[in-house]
């Protein structure tokens, strides 16, 4: 590579983020790059995509880490390093938890393990929902980052901080997303939007990309996911009549709204369940303020169900609840039928 070549912008693919990528191309640029991040902020809004960006730029072999300049810290995309994909470099994991499962002590340490033991200066972890961790993981991980190996970088994301622990907190350095406004939205989502009708839930007011934005919140992960969802469900009408409860007499067929994925147990197709029904809620949305509010505590109620399902909470109690949920009673009334316990589940 030319020293007069351009460098690849760091995390360039991610739009309407630009505070936190200014924040870490200073830090790398001045090379006091912190050992570990938190990156936080709604789901969907590109902190995957934000610290895959930040795993390359370290990696890259003609790494200007420490040059003093944040406009030159991006991956050159033209050594060794950079031509591997990313996913397959020797130096770089990625922790995650299957679909209603959570992160083991046993995935951490390996990872770790495997790291520390590696030579080379510059390497990542990359942890995704790391509220997800089990509490065994989330200690494990706390003693590496009191401790932490030379050269490792983590990449902790989550959309729910409060789920962890206070001193992993405050062993990170956080890095905050933001919702995205409605034009990056738009760029973000339109190769997704054609032929998709939403006008059921635009009530003749605004395009796809704008009835989008207002259902995931700026989000255009969650707007995909929904698509999707609705999609797998047969249709935005079929859609509704979950929403609405259709069916919900018998919890056990709520599941078959959504034909299973190949390969997809049981408890991965109900957190695709729980997902859709949490993203859904929004398009049906009253301009009624008090049924705004009953809607937002429903949704918080089946994120809830959600982490549960990924504490080990069984698949059928999961769905008795979610079945009264969506048969009209109020988030209140289920909640407090419910045990103390149940709200620590996970």
């Amino acid at each position: 590579m030319s020293i007069d070549e351009p460098r690849l912008e760091l995390c360039g693919r991610v739009l309407g983020q630009d505070p936190a990528r200014v924040s870490v191309a200073r830090a790398m640029a001045s090379g006091r790059l912190a050992h570990a991040y938190l990156l936080t902020g709604p789901e969907g809004v590109g902190k995957r995509l934000f610290a895959e960006g930040i795993a390359r730029a370290l990696l890259c072999a003609q790494s200007t880490q420490g040059k003093g300049d944040p406009a030159d810290v991006g991956p050159c995309g033209a050594c060794r390093a950079c031509a591997i994909p990313l996913e397959s470099h020797p130096g770089y994991r990625v922790l995650e938890a299957p679909a209603g499962g959570a992160i083991d002590i046993a995935t951490v340490r390996d990872a770790i393990t495997a790291l520390a033991l590696r030579s080379g200066d510059r390497r990542a972890v990359l942890i995704d929902g790391a509220d997800s961790m089990a509490d065994p993981a989330a200690n494990a991980l706390l003693k590496t980052l009191e401790e932490p190996p030379p050269g490792i970088v983590f990449l902790l994301i989550t959309a729910r901080p409060a789920h962890l622990l206070a001193t992993i907190h405050s062993r990170t350095q956080r890095i905050p997303f933001t919702a995205l406004d409605a034009l990056s939205f738009e760029k973000v989502i339109e190769p997704f939007t054609a032929e998709v009708d939403l006008s059921a839930w635009s009530d003749g007011d605004g395009d796809v990309a704008s009835v989008l934005h207002r259902i995931a919140g700026g989000s255009p992960g969650v707007a995909t996911r929904l698509l999707a969802g609705i999609e797998a469900c047969g249709g935005l009408l079929r859609f509704r009549e979950l929403l609405r409860g259709v069916g919900a007499e018998r919890p056990a067929s709520l599941i078959d709204y959504l034909p299973a994925l190949p390969k997809e147990t049981v408890r991965a197709r109900m957190h695709r369940l729980l997902e859709l029904v949490q993203y859904g809620s929004w398009g049906e949305r009253s301009a009624d303020p008090d049924a705004r509010r009953e809607t937002g505590e429903r949704a918080l109620l089946v994120a809830e169900l959600i982490r549960g399902l990924g504490g080990g909470r069984s698949t059928e109690i999961t769905l008795e609840i979610l079945a009264r949920v969506l048969r009209g009673a109020s988030a209140e009334e289920v909640a407090r039928s419910l045990p103390r316990s149940f709200f620590a589940t996970g």
